[in-house]
């Protein structure tokens, strides 16, 4: 989520928005269903924390028109229980794959239109064919990039969650300090 924050203050700094507004809102689509992944892999160890956590955010869903039936239909009944926990897992193995298409849809549309330029020379001069050239540069990229997820999540998984995450879920008993991840923190301040 570091690289996404470091990313997107890019591209307001260099005015993206302004200039390719799709490509703009396909980031933005992104970041969001980033979010939503994190948010559910989160969830899925089941502790206390995802499970209060889960609790906050299925409720923010009943203030919008319709929310409830969604949350009823989303929880699998009237409380979160473990067909909860199933529709949780479905989601977060399914929106990966949203995330790949849309992730495709953002890297053509950037090379369609351009991306922004802080260097400001022309780009009919100095452009390169997107393939093979961009192409191979962004396989490499995304190869490097799973490679140090998949290491960093292997090696550090337990060190990196809260302890509170590690207890059963009680039901009964609300945790005394709720704090979400890092990634969400900005949202937790609001």
């Amino acid at each position: 989520f570091a690289l996404i924050y470091t990313h997107v203050a890019r591209g307001v700094y260099f005015g993206v928005y302004l200039k390719n507004p799709h490509v703009w809102y396909s980031g933005l689509s992104l970041y969001v269903l980033s979010m939503g992944v994190g948010f559910l892999g989160y969830v899925l160890p089941w502790g206390v924390m995802s499970y209060w956590g889960l609790t906050v955010i299925t409720n923010m869903m009943t203030v919008i028109p319709g929310g409830a039936r969604a949350l009823d239909w989303f929880q699998g009944g009237f409380v979160i229980s473990d067909v909860t926990l199933k529709r949780v897992f479905i989601l977060h193995f399914l929106l990966p794959f949203v995330i790949l298409g849309l992730s495709l849809t953002h890297v053509l549309l950037l090379h369609m239109n351009g991306s922004s330029n802080p260097l400001g020379l022309d780009e009919t001069e100095f452009s390169v064919p997107f393939h093979p050239y961009y192409s191979i540069k962004d396989l490499a990229g995304f190869a490097l990039l799973l490679a140090a997820l998949v290491g960093i999540t292997f090696t550090f998984a337990s060190l990196t969650a809260d302890p509170l995450q590690w207890q059963p879920v009680n039901k009964m008993k609300t945790p005394s300090v709720i704090k979400p991840e890092w990634y969400f923190l900005y949202a937790y301040a609001i």
